[in-house]
């Protein structure tokens, strides 16, 4: 049975690794066992990364010698900026024997994708009335933004705020109209905007 011989497997060091921020990094273990009662030596080791176009790239290799029992485990850091879906591969080959193992693992290098949405009234009296700023985080992975209002020398909202993927929040401005008040909401972070109103 496959538990009798060699194993290979790879993973990354995180909860939620599907997806990760581009230029960001996240730590990958490959473990490597010889679950058999002789030494294995001409163990040939592999990892490579194959891009979202196809392209592959060697990352690390070398030959091993395990003694029985004996777990490896290496570790390196993915970091890559291109947008897609990535494959890691481990390859492990027994040059004596022709045995051969593969372990993959996949990373989406994804942007957060923020929508804003300013929900105002057209037209208003003196009464008080609220400005509602209506931001979306319609993306796979979390959004940091730092949310920053201001109306002349006022600033009625600086907040930094995380948004979960598919989280929606709704930040209000209670104040009195006044026909020559603007206010500009600016977005910073992992998305940049700034709209005014």
């Amino acid at each position: 049975s496959d538990d009798a011989g060699l194993s290979i497997s790879l993973f990354a060091n995180c909860s939620s690794c599907g997806f990760l921020k581009p230029n960001t990094d996240r730590g990958v273990t490959v473990e490597i066992l010889n679950n058999t009662p002789e030494t294995r030596s001409n163990l040939n080791f592999t990892l490579k990364k194959v891009s979202p176009d196809g392209t592959e790239q060697v990352v690390q290799s070398g030959i091993l010698t395990l003694a029985p029992g004996q777990l490896e485990t290496l570790s390196f850091t993915f970091n890559e900026s291109t947008i897609g879906t990535w494959q890691l591969a481990a390859l492990l080959l027994d040059d004596s024997s022709g045995e051969e193992k593969e372990s993959t693992l996949l990373i989406g290098v994804t942007e957060p994708k923020v929508f804003m949405e300013i929900l105002a009234p057209e037209y208003a009296g003196d009464e008080n009335f609220d400005v509602k700023l209506r931001l979306s985080n319609e993306g796979n992975i979390e959004a940091q933004l730092n949310v920053h209002v201001s109306a002349g020398s006022e600033t009625p909202i600086d907040e930094t705020l995380t948004l979960q993927p598919l989280e929606e929040r709704i930040l209000s401005i209670n104040d009195a109209i006044s026909a020559d008040k603007t206010y500009t909401i600016a977005l910073s972070g992992d998305m940049e905007q700034t709209a005014a109103k």
